[in-house]
Protein backbone atom coordinates (compact mmCIF):
# COMPACT_ATOMS: atom_id res chain seq x y z
CA UNK A 1 0.00 0.00 0.00
CA UNK A 2 1.54 3.66 -0.68
CA UNK A 3 2.42 4.99 2.06
CA UNK A 4 1.08 8.50 1.71
CA UNK A 5 -2.34 6.70 2.65
CA UNK A 6 -3.52 7.75 6.21
CA UNK A 7 -6.12 7.13 8.29
CA UNK A 8 -6.29 10.40 9.19
CA UNK A 9 -7.33 11.48 5.73
CA UNK A 10 -10.91 12.98 5.33
CA UNK A 11 -13.99 10.81 3.43
CA UNK A 12 -14.37 11.84 -0.10
CA UNK A 13 -17.43 12.87 -2.47
CA UNK A 14 -17.53 12.98 -5.88
CA UNK A 15 -18.21 16.71 -7.89
CA UNK A 16 -19.88 15.91 -11.23
CA UNK A 17 -20.81 19.16 -12.33
CA UNK A 18 -19.86 22.96 -11.09
CA UNK A 19 -21.16 25.97 -11.76
CA UNK A 20 -20.37 29.27 -10.69
CA UNK A 21 -21.66 31.21 -7.35
CA UNK A 22 -21.19 32.01 -4.02
CA UNK A 23 -23.10 30.71 -1.07
CA UNK A 24 -24.61 34.06 -0.23
CA UNK A 25 -26.46 33.93 -3.54
CA UNK A 26 -28.24 30.77 -3.14
CA UNK A 27 -31.29 30.14 -2.61
CA UNK A 28 -32.27 26.85 -0.12
CA UNK A 29 -31.40 23.47 -1.93
CA UNK A 30 -34.14 21.50 -3.10
CA UNK A 31 -34.92 18.24 -1.95
CA UNK A 32 -32.43 15.73 -2.80
CA UNK A 33 -32.96 13.21 -5.84
CA UNK A 34 -30.45 10.23 -7.34
CA UNK A 35 -28.47 11.40 -9.85
CA UNK A 36 -29.03 10.72 -13.57
CA UNK A 37 -25.48 10.04 -14.41
CA UNK A 38 -26.02 7.28 -11.84
CA UNK A 39 -24.52 4.40 -14.12
CA UNK A 40 -21.76 6.45 -15.58
CA UNK A 41 -19.69 7.15 -12.19
CA UNK A 42 -19.48 3.46 -11.52
CA UNK A 43 -15.61 3.10 -11.41
CA UNK A 44 -13.00 0.73 -12.60
CA UNK A 45 -11.57 -1.68 -9.43
CA UNK A 46 -8.18 -2.83 -8.44
CA UNK A 47 -7.50 -4.30 -4.59
CA UNK A 48 -4.10 -4.58 -2.65
CA UNK A 49 -2.98 -6.80 -0.67
CA UNK A 50 -1.62 -5.66 3.20
CA UNK A 51 -1.16 -8.32 5.88
CA UNK A 52 -1.82 -11.34 3.62
CA UNK A 53 -5.41 -10.45 2.74
CA UNK A 54 -7.23 -8.09 0.28
CA UNK A 55 -7.48 -5.07 2.84
CA UNK A 56 -8.20 -2.03 0.55
CA UNK A 57 -10.16 -0.94 -2.77
CA UNK A 58 -8.92 1.38 -5.37
CA UNK A 59 -11.79 2.53 -7.19
CA UNK A 60 -10.85 5.02 -10.48
CA UNK A 61 -13.72 7.12 -11.99
CA UNK A 62 -13.44 7.99 -15.60
CA UNK A 63 -13.94 11.87 -16.58
CA UNK A 64 -16.68 11.13 -19.01
CA UNK A 65 -18.90 13.03 -16.37
CA UNK A 66 -16.08 15.38 -15.56
CA UNK A 67 -15.82 13.72 -12.18
CA UNK A 68 -13.62 15.22 -9.17
CA UNK A 69 -12.54 13.78 -5.73
CA UNK A 70 -12.28 16.73 -2.86
CA UNK A 71 -12.76 16.58 0.46
CA UNK A 72 -15.61 16.07 2.73
CA UNK A 73 -16.78 13.65 5.85
CA UNK A 74 -20.04 12.43 3.78
CA UNK A 75 -19.39 8.47 2.76
CA UNK A 76 -20.47 5.18 4.08
CA UNK A 77 -18.61 1.55 3.50
CA UNK A 78 -20.87 -1.11 4.21
CA UNK A 79 -19.63 -4.89 3.80
CA UNK A 80 -21.16 -7.82 3.52
CA UNK A 81 -21.65 -7.70 7.32
CA UNK A 82 -22.45 -3.88 7.37
CA UNK A 83 -20.19 -0.70 8.23
CA UNK A 84 -16.29 -1.51 7.74
CA UNK A 85 -14.31 0.19 10.23
CA UNK A 86 -11.14 1.94 8.15
CA UNK A 87 -10.55 5.06 6.58
CA UNK A 88 -10.61 6.38 3.35
CA UNK A 89 -8.15 8.75 1.19
CA UNK A 90 -7.15 9.81 -2.65
CA UNK A 91 -4.53 9.84 -4.62
CA UNK A 92 -5.98 13.02 -6.71
CA UNK A 93 -8.47 14.33 -8.68
CA UNK A 94 -10.22 10.53 -9.64
CA UNK A 95 -8.87 7.70 -7.22
CA UNK A 96 -10.91 6.36 -4.48
CA UNK A 97 -9.07 4.85 -1.69
CA UNK A 98 -11.01 2.48 0.69
CA UNK A 99 -9.49 0.61 3.38
CA UNK A 100 -10.79 -1.46 6.42
CA UNK A 101 -8.91 -1.89 9.42
CA UNK A 102 -10.21 -5.35 10.94
CA UNK A 103 -11.87 -7.42 8.70
CA UNK A 104 -10.60 -8.93 5.38
CA UNK A 105 -12.21 -7.99 1.63
CA UNK A 106 -13.65 -11.06 0.70
CA UNK A 107 -12.94 -12.09 -2.62
CA UNK A 108 -15.84 -11.28 -5.15
CA UNK A 109 -17.93 -9.84 -2.44
CA UNK A 110 -20.21 -6.75 -3.06
CA UNK A 111 -19.00 -3.51 -1.20
CA UNK A 112 -21.36 -0.61 -1.35
CA UNK A 113 -20.10 3.00 -0.68
CA UNK A 114 -22.28 5.99 -0.53
CA UNK A 115 -20.91 9.39 -0.99
CA UNK A 116 -22.34 13.08 -1.70
CA UNK A 117 -22.72 14.16 -5.09
CA UNK A 118 -23.39 17.74 -6.31
CA UNK A 119 -25.56 17.86 -8.94
CA UNK A 120 -26.75 20.88 -11.39
CA UNK A 121 -30.65 21.29 -10.58
CA UNK A 122 -32.44 24.51 -11.56
CA UNK A 123 -28.99 26.51 -12.33
CA UNK A 124 -27.92 25.64 -8.63
CA UNK A 125 -25.25 22.97 -7.18
CA UNK A 126 -27.75 20.88 -5.18
CA UNK A 127 -26.02 17.73 -2.80
CA UNK A 128 -27.46 14.33 -3.29
CA UNK A 129 -26.60 11.17 -2.05
CA UNK A 130 -25.22 8.20 -4.78
CA UNK A 131 -24.87 4.78 -3.96
CA UNK A 132 -22.13 2.66 -6.09
CA UNK A 133 -21.65 -1.09 -5.28
CA UNK A 134 -18.73 -2.77 -6.63
CA UNK A 135 -17.77 -6.46 -6.07
CA UNK A 136 -13.38 -7.12 -4.62
CA UNK A 137 -11.12 -8.64 -7.06
CA UNK A 138 -9.56 -12.17 -6.86
CA UNK A 139 -6.68 -12.31 -5.05
CA UNK A 140 -6.12 -15.81 -3.24
CA UNK A 141 -3.91 -17.99 -5.79
CA UNK A 142 -1.81 -20.26 -4.39
CA UNK A 143 -3.50 -23.16 -1.91
CA UNK A 144 -0.50 -25.69 -1.52
CA UNK A 145 -1.35 -29.51 0.25
CA UNK A 146 1.17 -31.67 1.72
CA UNK A 147 1.89 -33.61 -1.21
CA UNK A 148 0.10 -31.13 -4.12
CA UNK A 149 -0.19 -27.33 -5.04
CA UNK A 150 -3.31 -25.46 -6.83
CA UNK A 151 -3.43 -22.04 -8.12
CA UNK A 152 -6.00 -19.71 -9.57
CA UNK A 153 -5.20 -18.66 -12.48
CA UNK A 154 -6.17 -14.89 -14.11
CA UNK A 155 -8.72 -16.63 -16.28
CA UNK A 156 -10.44 -18.11 -13.41
CA UNK A 157 -9.82 -21.34 -13.84
CA UNK A 158 -7.56 -23.66 -11.21
CA UNK A 159 -4.46 -25.52 -12.08
CA UNK A 160 -3.47 -28.02 -9.52
CA UNK A 161 0.08 -30.35 -10.12
CA UNK A 162 2.14 -33.06 -7.14
CA UNK A 163 0.57 -36.76 -6.42
CA UNK A 164 -2.49 -37.08 -7.51
CA UNK A 165 -3.29 -40.66 -6.00
CA UNK A 166 -6.32 -39.66 -3.49
CA UNK A 167 -7.95 -37.41 -6.36
CA UNK A 168 -6.58 -33.80 -5.11
CA UNK A 169 -5.57 -32.90 -8.59
CA UNK A 170 -9.29 -33.11 -9.86
CA UNK A 171 -8.44 -34.11 -13.08
CA UNK A 172 -10.20 -37.62 -13.48
CA UNK A 173 -6.99 -39.61 -12.90
CA UNK A 174 -4.87 -40.96 -10.07
CA UNK A 175 -1.33 -39.74 -11.95
CA UNK A 176 1.35 -37.59 -10.72
CA UNK A 177 1.34 -34.36 -12.49
CA UNK A 178 5.12 -32.37 -12.41
CA UNK A 179 7.44 -35.90 -12.82
CA UNK A 180 7.57 -35.66 -16.05
CA UNK A 181 9.13 -33.04 -18.87
CA UNK A 182 6.13 -31.80 -20.51
CA UNK A 183 3.26 -31.79 -18.23
CA UNK A 184 3.27 -28.57 -17.07
CA UNK A 185 2.81 -24.89 -19.14
CA UNK A 186 0.07 -25.17 -21.19
CA UNK A 187 -0.48 -28.87 -21.54
CA UNK A 188 -1.74 -28.60 -17.35
CA UNK A 189 -5.28 -29.70 -17.84
CA UNK A 190 -7.61 -27.52 -15.49
CA UNK A 191 -9.76 -28.71 -13.01
CA UNK A 192 -13.62 -28.78 -14.00
CA UNK A 193 -15.56 -27.54 -11.40
CA UNK A 194 -18.64 -28.10 -13.88
CA UNK A 195 -20.59 -25.03 -15.84
CA UNK A 196 -22.82 -22.31 -15.25
CA UNK A 197 -26.90 -22.58 -15.87
CA UNK A 198 -25.98 -22.01 -19.89
CA UNK A 199 -24.30 -25.54 -19.92
CA UNK A 200 -21.43 -24.15 -21.67
CA UNK A 201 -20.14 -21.12 -19.29
CA UNK A 202 -17.52 -22.78 -16.87
CA UNK A 203 -18.13 -22.23 -13.72
CA UNK A 204 -14.87 -19.55 -12.33
CA UNK A 205 -13.54 -20.27 -8.76
CA UNK A 206 -12.89 -17.18 -6.73
CA UNK A 207 -10.85 -18.54 -4.07
CA UNK A 208 -9.04 -21.89 -3.21
CA UNK A 209 -8.00 -23.80 0.17
CA UNK A 210 -6.34 -27.10 0.52
CA UNK A 211 -6.00 -29.72 3.21
CA UNK A 212 -3.23 -32.57 3.53
CA UNK A 213 -5.01 -34.32 0.99
CA UNK A 214 -7.73 -32.12 -0.31
CA UNK A 215 -8.03 -28.79 -2.51
CA UNK A 216 -11.90 -26.52 -2.14
CA UNK A 217 -12.51 -24.06 -4.30
CA UNK A 218 -14.79 -20.84 -3.91
CA UNK A 219 -17.33 -20.01 -6.92
CA UNK A 220 -18.19 -17.01 -8.17
CA UNK A 221 -21.74 -17.96 -6.96
CA UNK A 222 -21.05 -18.56 -3.73
CA UNK A 223 -21.20 -22.52 -3.76
CA UNK A 224 -18.57 -24.51 -2.73
CA UNK A 225 -16.96 -27.21 -3.96
CA UNK A 226 -14.06 -30.01 -2.64
CA UNK A 227 -12.43 -32.83 -3.94
CA UNK A 228 -9.51 -35.04 -3.06
CA UNK A 229 -9.61 -37.44 0.35
CA UNK A 230 -12.61 -38.07 1.75
CA UNK A 231 -11.41 -40.16 4.76
CA UNK A 232 -13.01 -37.90 7.11
CA UNK A 233 -15.85 -36.12 5.54
CA UNK A 234 -13.49 -33.03 4.50
CA UNK A 235 -15.47 -32.70 0.89
CA UNK A 236 -18.71 -32.35 3.20
CA UNK A 237 -20.69 -34.84 0.14
CA UNK A 238 -22.51 -36.54 3.00
CA UNK A 239 -21.64 -39.88 1.97
CA UNK A 240 -18.67 -42.03 2.69
CA UNK A 241 -17.01 -41.73 -0.87
CA UNK A 242 -13.32 -41.97 -0.04
CA UNK A 243 -11.27 -39.93 -3.03
CA UNK A 244 -13.13 -38.35 -5.44
CA UNK A 245 -11.54 -36.80 -8.45
CA UNK A 246 -8.93 -39.42 -9.25
CA UNK A 247 -11.79 -41.17 -11.73
CA UNK A 248 -12.88 -40.17 -14.63
CA UNK A 249 -16.90 -38.71 -14.33
CA UNK A 250 -15.96 -37.57 -10.24
CA UNK A 251 -15.60 -33.55 -11.26
CA UNK A 252 -17.31 -31.71 -13.67
CA UNK A 253 -21.35 -31.29 -12.86
CA UNK A 254 -21.29 -34.44 -10.91
CA UNK A 255 -19.04 -33.39 -8.47
CA UNK A 256 -21.73 -31.73 -5.92
CA UNK A 257 -21.83 -29.02 -3.97
CA UNK A 258 -21.34 -28.83 -0.50
CA UNK A 259 -24.73 -28.34 1.21
CA UNK A 260 -24.02 -25.15 3.85
CA UNK A 261 -28.05 -24.91 4.63
CA UNK A 262 -31.47 -23.36 3.15
CA UNK A 263 -29.84 -20.39 1.17
CA UNK A 264 -26.21 -19.88 2.71
CA UNK A 265 -23.56 -19.18 0.50
CA UNK A 266 -19.86 -18.69 1.30
CA UNK A 267 -17.26 -15.67 1.49
CA UNK A 268 -14.43 -17.32 2.72
CA UNK A 269 -12.89 -20.87 2.57
CA UNK A 270 -10.42 -22.34 4.81
CA UNK A 271 -8.97 -25.77 5.20
CA UNK A 272 -6.48 -27.62 6.85
CA UNK A 273 -5.83 -31.42 7.91
CA UNK A 274 -8.58 -33.18 6.94
CA UNK A 275 -10.84 -30.28 7.78
CA UNK A 276 -12.66 -27.74 5.96
CA UNK A 277 -14.26 -24.31 6.90
CA UNK A 278 -16.70 -21.94 5.81
CA UNK A 279 -17.78 -18.78 6.55
CA UNK A 280 -21.03 -17.81 5.32
CA UNK A 281 -23.07 -14.54 4.16
CA UNK A 282 -24.54 -14.57 7.13
CA UNK A 283 -21.79 -14.23 9.56
CA UNK A 284 -21.65 -18.33 10.89
CA UNK A 285 -18.93 -19.84 10.61
CA UNK A 286 -18.99 -24.03 9.46
CA UNK A 287 -16.51 -26.56 9.61
CA UNK A 288 -16.68 -30.17 8.41
CA UNK A 289 -14.46 -33.21 8.56
CA UNK A 290 -12.09 -34.56 10.82
CA UNK A 291 -13.06 -33.48 14.52
CA UNK A 292 -10.09 -34.78 16.64
CA UNK A 293 -10.16 -33.03 19.84
CA UNK A 294 -12.93 -30.91 18.85
CA UNK A 295 -11.29 -29.44 16.40
CA UNK A 296 -14.81 -28.49 14.42
CA UNK A 297 -16.24 -26.51 17.24
CA UNK A 298 -19.27 -27.67 16.80
CA UNK A 299 -19.52 -29.22 20.27
CA UNK A 300 -20.28 -32.85 18.97
CA UNK A 301 -18.32 -36.16 20.49
CA UNK A 302 -18.37 -37.82 16.79
CA UNK A 303 -14.88 -38.05 15.20
CA UNK A 304 -15.70 -36.78 11.70
CA UNK A 305 -18.34 -35.11 10.38
CA UNK A 306 -19.36 -34.92 6.48
CA UNK A 307 -19.51 -38.97 5.87
CA UNK A 308 -22.87 -39.36 6.70
CA UNK A 309 -26.19 -37.88 4.92
CA UNK A 310 -27.61 -36.27 7.76
CA UNK A 311 -24.32 -34.56 8.34
CA UNK A 312 -24.21 -31.54 6.54
CA UNK A 313 -26.83 -28.47 5.08
CA UNK A 314 -29.18 -26.99 8.21
CA UNK A 315 -28.14 -30.31 10.56
CA UNK A 316 -24.23 -28.91 10.48
CA UNK A 317 -24.23 -26.70 13.64
CA UNK A 318 -22.52 -23.61 13.01
CA UNK A 319 -19.46 -22.53 15.27
CA UNK A 320 -19.99 -20.93 18.87
CA UNK A 321 -17.68 -17.92 19.20
CA UNK A 322 -19.30 -16.01 21.66
CA UNK A 323 -22.52 -13.47 22.61
CA UNK A 324 -22.55 -10.80 19.21
CA UNK A 325 -19.74 -12.03 17.85
CA UNK A 326 -18.67 -13.74 14.58
CA UNK A 327 -15.38 -14.34 12.76
CA UNK A 328 -14.56 -12.31 9.61
CA UNK A 329 -11.33 -14.54 9.25
CA UNK A 330 -10.61 -18.45 10.15
CA UNK A 331 -7.52 -20.55 9.53
CA UNK A 332 -7.24 -24.55 10.28
CA UNK A 333 -4.67 -25.99 11.51
CA UNK A 334 -4.04 -29.61 11.38
CA UNK A 335 -6.15 -30.29 14.80
CA UNK A 336 -6.97 -27.39 15.89
CA UNK A 337 -9.15 -24.23 14.38
CA UNK A 338 -8.36 -20.36 15.42
CA UNK A 339 -10.77 -17.08 14.03
CA UNK A 340 -10.53 -13.84 14.25
CA UNK A 341 -13.36 -11.88 15.32
CA UNK A 342 -15.73 -9.17 14.23
CA UNK A 343 -14.08 -7.49 18.06
CA UNK A 344 -10.21 -8.15 16.82
CA UNK A 345 -10.30 -11.03 19.10
CA UNK A 346 -8.52 -14.61 18.52
CA UNK A 347 -10.54 -17.90 19.66
CA UNK A 348 -8.48 -21.13 19.30
CA UNK A 349 -10.31 -24.78 19.45
CA UNK A 350 -9.43 -28.09 18.88
CA UNK A 351 -6.23 -30.05 20.02
CA UNK A 352 -3.83 -28.06 22.37
CA UNK A 353 -1.08 -30.30 23.23
CA UNK A 354 1.58 -27.82 23.40
CA UNK A 355 -0.41 -24.74 24.08
CA UNK A 356 -1.62 -24.02 20.97
CA UNK A 357 -5.11 -22.24 22.03
CA UNK A 358 -3.26 -19.62 23.77
CA UNK A 359 -5.15 -20.48 26.91
CA UNK A 360 -2.47 -21.32 29.41
CA UNK A 361 -3.13 -24.76 29.52
CA UNK A 362 -3.14 -27.73 27.71
CA UNK A 363 -7.05 -28.52 27.81
CA UNK A 364 -8.33 -29.58 24.45
CA UNK A 365 -11.71 -27.64 23.80
CA UNK A 366 -14.87 -27.81 21.10
CA UNK A 367 -16.11 -31.39 21.86
CA UNK A 368 -18.28 -30.15 24.28
CA UNK A 369 -20.74 -27.67 24.10
CA UNK A 370 -19.75 -26.49 26.99
CA UNK A 371 -16.42 -25.43 25.46
CA UNK A 372 -17.78 -23.30 23.09
CA UNK A 373 -19.76 -19.56 22.91
CA UNK A 374 -19.23 -17.25 25.76
CA UNK A 375 -16.79 -20.01 27.62
CA UNK A 376 -14.07 -20.05 25.17
CA UNK A 377 -12.47 -17.16 26.50
CA UNK A 378 -10.24 -14.89 23.87
CA UNK A 379 -6.62 -15.75 23.60
CA UNK A 380 -4.49 -12.78 25.40
CA UNK A 381 -2.33 -11.36 22.92
CA UNK A 382 -1.32 -8.32 25.04
CA UNK A 383 -2.57 -4.67 26.05
CA UNK A 384 -4.51 -2.94 22.92
CA UNK A 385 -3.05 -5.78 20.52
CA UNK A 386 -5.65 -6.18 17.94
CA UNK A 387 -5.47 -9.09 15.19
CA UNK A 388 -5.67 -8.90 11.52
CA UNK A 389 -5.08 -12.29 10.92
CA UNK A 390 -4.68 -16.02 12.44
CA UNK A 391 -2.53 -18.82 10.76
CA UNK A 392 -3.06 -22.19 12.70
CA UNK A 393 -0.38 -24.88 11.60
CA UNK A 394 0.87 -28.11 13.64
CA UNK A 395 0.46 -27.54 16.98
CA UNK A 396 1.07 -24.33 16.76
CA UNK A 397 -0.07 -20.45 15.93
CA UNK A 398 0.78 -16.93 15.15
CA UNK A 399 -1.08 -14.10 14.95
CA UNK A 400 -0.47 -10.70 13.32
CA UNK A 401 -1.25 -7.66 14.79
CA UNK A 402 -2.45 -4.16 14.32
CA UNK A 403 -0.85 -0.83 14.17
CA UNK A 404 2.64 -1.70 13.31
CA UNK A 405 2.20 -4.97 12.25
CA UNK A 406 3.53 -7.65 14.25
CA UNK A 407 4.03 -11.14 14.90
CA UNK A 408 3.17 -12.99 17.42
CA UNK A 409 3.41 -17.19 17.85
CA UNK A 410 2.77 -19.80 20.38
CA UNK A 411 2.74 -23.42 20.65
CA UNK A 412 5.34 -25.96 19.93
CA UNK A 413 8.54 -25.25 19.28
CA UNK A 414 10.66 -27.90 19.16
CA UNK A 415 12.37 -26.38 15.75
CA UNK A 416 12.00 -22.71 16.84
CA UNK A 417 9.17 -22.01 15.02
CA UNK A 418 8.00 -19.18 17.28
CA UNK A 419 10.90 -17.21 15.94
CA UNK A 420 11.57 -16.37 20.13
CA UNK A 421 15.56 -17.48 19.75
CA UNK A 422 14.97 -20.63 21.45
CA UNK A 423 13.15 -23.79 22.21
CA UNK A 424 10.39 -23.79 24.72
CA UNK A 425 6.95 -23.86 24.22
CA UNK A 426 4.77 -21.07 24.88
CA UNK A 427 1.00 -20.76 25.15
CA UNK A 428 0.56 -23.68 27.99
CA UNK A 429 1.13 -22.19 31.58
CA UNK A 430 -0.66 -19.18 32.80
CA UNK A 431 2.63 -16.69 32.56
CA UNK A 432 3.28 -17.20 28.99
CA UNK A 433 1.20 -15.24 27.07
CA UNK A 434 -0.14 -11.71 26.78
CA UNK A 435 2.21 -8.83 27.03
CA UNK A 436 4.50 -11.69 28.57
CA UNK A 437 4.82 -13.18 25.15
CA UNK A 438 7.17 -11.23 22.68
CA UNK A 439 6.59 -10.66 18.77
CA UNK A 440 8.88 -12.55 16.86
CA UNK A 441 12.38 -10.93 16.45
CA UNK A 442 12.84 -10.37 12.60
CA UNK A 443 14.52 -7.10 11.64
CA UNK A 444 14.65 -4.63 13.60
CA UNK A 445 11.48 -1.86 13.05
CA UNK A 446 9.93 -4.32 10.42
CA UNK A 447 6.72 -4.04 9.23
CA UNK A 448 4.75 -7.48 8.05
CA UNK A 449 2.05 -7.40 5.26
CA UNK A 450 2.15 -11.24 4.92
CA UNK A 451 1.68 -14.40 6.83
CA UNK A 452 1.95 -18.00 6.95
CA UNK A 453 2.66 -20.66 8.91
CA UNK A 454 3.44 -24.46 8.29
CA UNK A 455 4.10 -28.02 10.26
CA UNK A 456 7.32 -26.54 11.79
CA UNK A 457 8.14 -23.31 10.76
CA UNK A 458 6.37 -19.99 9.19
CA UNK A 459 7.16 -17.48 6.79
CA UNK A 460 6.45 -13.37 7.02
CA UNK A 461 6.79 -10.57 4.50
CA UNK A 462 7.99 -7.10 5.10
CA UNK A 463 5.23 -4.48 3.87
CA UNK A 464 7.83 -1.82 2.72
CA UNK A 465 10.18 -4.49 0.91
CA UNK A 466 8.31 -6.83 -0.79
CA UNK A 467 11.38 -8.50 -2.15
CA UNK A 468 12.15 -9.66 1.65
CA UNK A 469 10.76 -12.80 2.43
CA UNK A 470 11.84 -14.41 5.92
CA UNK A 471 10.72 -17.75 6.95
CA UNK A 472 12.60 -19.57 10.33
CA UNK A 473 12.00 -22.92 12.03
CA UNK A 474 12.53 -26.39 10.39
CA UNK A 475 15.26 -25.93 7.24
CA UNK A 476 16.23 -29.38 7.20
CA UNK A 477 14.48 -29.52 3.48
CA UNK A 478 15.68 -26.45 2.44
CA UNK A 479 12.20 -24.74 3.05
CA UNK A 480 13.57 -21.69 4.35
CA UNK A 481 15.35 -20.88 1.18
CA UNK A 482 18.23 -19.91 2.87
CA UNK A 483 20.58 -22.45 0.57
CA UNK A 484 21.16 -24.98 3.90
CA UNK A 485 19.47 -27.25 5.63
CA UNK A 486 19.82 -25.22 9.17
CA UNK A 487 17.12 -23.76 11.47
CA UNK A 488 16.46 -20.78 11.95
CA UNK A 489 14.64 -19.00 15.02
CA UNK A 490 15.93 -22.04 17.67
CA UNK A 491 19.24 -19.81 19.08
CA UNK A 492 18.80 -16.51 19.89
CA UNK A 493 21.05 -15.21 17.20
CA UNK A 494 19.79 -16.34 14.70
CA UNK A 495 16.85 -13.69 14.55
CA UNK A 496 16.27 -10.12 14.87
CA UNK A 497 18.42 -8.40 12.87
CA UNK A 498 20.67 -11.91 12.35
CA UNK A 499 17.38 -13.19 10.98
CA UNK A 500 17.66 -14.00 6.72
CA UNK A 501 15.49 -13.34 3.85
CA UNK A 502 14.68 -16.16 1.57
CA UNK A 503 17.49 -16.01 -1.67
CA UNK A 504 14.63 -15.53 -4.51
CA UNK A 505 15.94 -13.91 -7.68
CA UNK A 506 17.37 -10.89 -7.77
CA UNK A 507 14.56 -7.99 -8.23
CA UNK A 508 11.76 -10.40 -6.96
CA UNK A 509 9.19 -8.42 -5.33
CA UNK A 510 6.96 -10.88 -3.47
CA UNK A 511 2.85 -10.45 -3.79
CA UNK A 512 1.48 -13.32 -1.70
CA UNK A 513 3.60 -16.35 -0.03
CA UNK A 514 2.19 -19.85 0.95
CA UNK A 515 3.74 -22.83 2.82
CA UNK A 516 2.58 -26.86 2.64
CA UNK A 517 1.74 -27.96 6.05
CA UNK A 518 3.60 -31.63 6.11
CA UNK A 519 4.86 -31.12 2.74
CA UNK A 520 7.98 -29.49 3.64
CA UNK A 521 8.39 -26.91 0.75
CA UNK A 522 6.85 -22.86 0.24
CA UNK A 523 5.90 -21.18 -2.41
CA UNK A 524 5.93 -17.11 -3.06
CA UNK A 525 3.77 -15.62 -6.20
CA UNK A 526 5.73 -12.71 -7.15
CA UNK A 527 3.77 -9.30 -8.36
CA UNK A 528 4.91 -10.17 -12.45
CA UNK A 529 2.66 -13.41 -11.45
CA UNK A 530 5.35 -15.89 -11.82
CA UNK A 531 5.42 -18.56 -8.94
CA UNK A 532 8.49 -19.85 -7.35
CA UNK A 533 8.39 -23.08 -4.87
CA UNK A 534 11.72 -24.31 -3.22
CA UNK A 535 11.73 -27.25 -0.36
CA UNK A 536 10.92 -30.69 -0.62
CA UNK A 537 10.07 -31.88 -3.58
CA UNK A 538 10.05 -35.52 -3.44
CA UNK A 539 5.74 -35.07 -5.12
CA UNK A 540 7.22 -33.23 -7.70
CA UNK A 541 5.61 -29.97 -7.17
CA UNK A 542 8.90 -28.10 -7.96
CA UNK A 543 10.45 -29.93 -10.76
CA UNK A 544 10.41 -33.25 -12.39
CA UNK A 545 14.30 -33.52 -10.81
CA UNK A 546 12.37 -35.06 -7.30
CA UNK A 547 15.35 -33.37 -5.71
CA UNK A 548 14.78 -30.78 -2.90
CA UNK A 549 15.37 -27.28 -3.37
CA UNK A 550 17.10 -24.75 -1.49
CA UNK A 551 19.13 -26.58 0.89
CA UNK A 552 22.38 -26.70 -1.18
CA UNK A 553 24.54 -23.40 -2.01
CA UNK A 554 23.63 -21.60 -5.26
CA UNK A 555 20.16 -23.52 -6.12
CA UNK A 556 18.24 -20.64 -5.12
CA UNK A 557 19.88 -18.08 -7.21
CA UNK A 558 19.18 -21.11 -10.07
CA UNK A 559 15.38 -21.21 -9.13
CA UNK A 560 13.11 -21.33 -12.05
CA UNK A 561 9.62 -20.37 -12.11
CA UNK A 562 6.61 -23.12 -11.91
CA UNK A 563 5.24 -23.05 -15.69
CA UNK A 564 1.35 -22.56 -15.68
CA UNK A 565 0.96 -21.78 -18.87
CA UNK A 566 0.34 -18.74 -20.93
CA UNK A 567 -1.99 -17.18 -18.40
CA UNK A 568 -0.02 -16.94 -15.72
CA UNK A 569 -1.36 -16.23 -12.01
CA UNK A 570 -2.16 -12.92 -10.85
CA UNK A 571 -5.49 -10.91 -9.82
CA UNK A 572 -8.83 -11.54 -11.48
CA UNK A 573 -11.73 -8.52 -12.59
CA UNK A 574 -14.73 -9.91 -11.68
Amino acid sequence: MPTWISRAMPALFLILTACGGSDSDRSPEPAPVQPTVQSTVTPSIDGGLANAELRYLVLTFGDAVNSRITNSGEIDFIGPFGPLGGSMGSSGNQELWLESWWQPLYPNAEYRFTLPVLKLENGRLVKVPSTVSVRAPIQEVIAPGTSHVCALRVDGRVRCWGVGSQGQLGTGSPDTIGDSVGEMGDALSGVDLGTAADGTTPLRAVQLASGQNHSCALLETGAVKCWGANNSGQLGRGDDSENVGAQAGEMGNTLPRVDLGSGRTALYLAAGGDRSCALLDNAQLKCWGDNSSGALGAGLSKSAVGRSAGDMGDALPAVSLGTSLHAVHVSVGHTHTCAVLIDANVKCWGSNDSGELGQGDTKARGSDPGDMGDALKPVALGVAAHAQRVEAGVNGTCVLLDGMPRVKCWGLNDRGQLGLGHTDNRGNASDQMGDALPPVQLRPLNVVRALVVSDKGACAMEFDHPNRLFCWGAGDKGQLGLDNTEDRGSAPDQMGANAKSVMLPTGSRVARVSASMFGGFACARLENGQLYCWGNNTSFVISPAGEQVGDELGEMAALQPINLGTLVLGPMQP
